[in-house]
């Protein structure tokens, strides 16, 4: 019965391990994929300086 118990928390062990090893690859990729579209698109990009046409626009409001 011990033994089971060692190797059942053994086995969640390697598990939790192998998931935040998952997690840290999945979160690399979306990192990469976030900067690669704000550096196609700089429209995506939520915190851009604004472009002095817009910012003639709305000084002429």
């Amino acid at each position: 019965m011990a033994k089971t118990k060692q190797a059942l928390k053994e086995a969640s062990q390697k598990r939790t391990l192998q998931d935040l090893k998952n997690q840290v690859n999945w979160w690399r990729r979306y990192q990469e994929n976030f900067d690669a579209i704000i550096k196609t698109n700089p429209l995506a990009t939520p915190l851009r300086e604004p472009r002095e046409k817009e910012v003639n626009k709305c000084n002429k409001k």
